[in-house]
């Protein structure tokens, strides 16, 4: 019985991209539409819009709010881990104390790192990043207006010129 509905996925799926490949998607149906949703289907399967911007910005500020945070995280268990040391420093004599503290500096120093350089460090590869994709939509800009069928502007001779093949003209 599953095997129906596969087939009948098969077969729809196969049937709807021809018709977009044939009725949507040409070049020559641009703006032809009367429904505004087949034109944003037009748009979307020929990348008029990038919405790669957009997810990189969501993905980036998650990313900073997250590493800060758990920087902060970091520092707070270090300090309760200090804390909670303390009570059994009596219990495993001076040694106790110099892996406690020694725990404690480098759980200290590995969060305040991601607080503070991880969102740089994100930064950087978001700037990369974006660099890119907007070298991207630069080209694809200058493709359209290199592309664009060209607009002829009136000629406008000197005042001089025109004069002088009036003259030519008698």
């Amino acid at each position: 019985m599953r095997g129906i509905f596969v087939l009948l996925g098969i077969a729809a799926t196969i049937a709807a991209m021809i018709l977009l490949c044939c009725k949507v998607l040409p070049q020559s149906k641009d703006g032809t539409f009367s429904n505004k949703y087949l034109q944003m289907i037009h748009d979307y399967f020929n990348f008029k819009k990038l919405y790669i911007e957009s997810v990189l910005k969501f993905i980036f500020a998650l990313a900073t709010v997250t590493c800060v945070v758990m920087g902060i995280i970091g520092l707070l268990m270090a300090v309760f881990n200090l804390l909670g040391g303390f009570v059994h420093l009596f219990d495993y004599g001076s040694g106790y104390f110099s892996y406690l503290m020694g725990s404690f500096v480098v759980s200290v120093l590995g969060s305040a790192a991601t607080a503070v350089l991880g969102p740089v460090a994100l930064r950087l590869v978001y700037e990369g990043t974006m660099m890119l994709i907007l070298l991207v939509k630069n080209v694809i800009e200058i493709n359209n207006k290199i592309n664009a069928p060209a607009q002829e502007a009136p000629v406008e001779q000197p005042v001089g010129a025109a004069a002088a093949e009036d003259a030519r003209e008698e």
